[in-house]
């Protein structure tokens, strides 16, 4: 009788024990992934950031289309500045916890969160090829053509406008060289709007399985 209240006694304060640590570790991953929530509340505003930016761009480049096709005027076609707007931001979930897939408990929050940061690479890379379209060649191609109001380079960053001369450019739009940069860059900027649209709505549904996590 003794020896088996001992042994009770020791498997409560094993279950005591395992209880205050599952408590130490539910506590800690609360504490993650409330961070990781305001993480995923920046990418989110990231992502509507380039949603909008890139169908504004991709607009620009359909009445280029039309205006080749002589279906609209060169006043429609819109600010043709665009054509030479890259994307800067990063997401920032999977930079600030790259190894949060490992500290969670839960399996299903687990493949969540992986596949989440499956996205994130795939837009990260849609990003840089999209960059290095606008950077590498659309810019050095329009500043070899001179087709950039030069005057601009006197004034603030912040109050440049109509950068693009728009009668050279229209003028030189003919040249068949200019056709394929645009071509190339509008590719590029519909698979960025995708990757962007796709990780948007995990984004949602992401956040509100770790809202539901916490809360239960």
């Amino acid at each position: 009788g003794e020896i088996l209240l001992v042994m009770i006694g020791i498997l409560l304060a094993l279950q005591v024990n395992n209880w205050n640590d599952r408590q130490k570790s539910l506590s800690k991953e609360r504490e993650i992934l409330t961070n990781v929530l305001e993480n995923m509340k920046t990418d989110s505003a990231s992502l509507s950031d380039v949603i909008f930016d890139n169908k504004e761009i991709l607009k620009v480049h359909q009445n280029l289309i039309d205006y080749a096709n002589r279906q609209i005027s060169e006043n429609e076609v819109g600010n043709i500045d665009l054509i030479r707007k890259s994307e800067p931001g990063q997401l920032i979930t999977s930079i600030n916890n790259p190894d949060l897939p490992n500290q969670l408990l839960d399996q299903e929050l687990k493949n969540l969160i992986l596949d989440y940061y499956l996205l994130i690479g795939w837009f990260e890379k849609a990003r840089s090829d999209n960059n290095y379209i606008i950077e590498e060649h659309m810019r050095p191609m329009l500043a070899r053509k001179e087709l950039l109001n030069f005057e601009f380079e006197f004034q603030e960053l912040g109050t440049i406008k109509d950068l693009i001369n728009k009668s050279k450019f229209f003028e030189a739009f003919k040249d068949e060289e200019i056709k394929q940069y645009l071509f190339e860059s509008r590719l590029k900027h519909h698979v960025l709007l995708s990757n962007a649209e796709g990780i948007a709505e995990k984004n949602t549904q992401t956040r509100k399985a770790i809202l539901d996590y916490i809360n239960n």
